[in-house]
């Protein structure tokens, strides 16, 4: 993960390089990332900490 800063209004990107590191044909890489205000980033990572322990399977636009 890497924060950088969007804009000066309090708008922050958050950048995720995903890899599973599985043997080929199950091997996948993902780079995306998402913009937020930085007041949310504590509900991003509380949503983040359940989708990681399996407890949600999507993580929703935050509000």
């Amino acid at each position: 993960m890497r924060f950088f800063l969007h804009d000066k209004r309090g708008i922050v990107g958050i950048e995720f390089k995903v890899d599973n590191r599985a043997e080929p044909p199950y091997s996948m890489r993902s780079n995306f990332y998402i913009l937020t205000e930085i007041n949310q980033i504590d509900d991003l990572s509380r949503k983040l900490g359940k989708f990681i322990r399996e407890e949600i399977f999507e993580v929703e636009s935050l509000v």
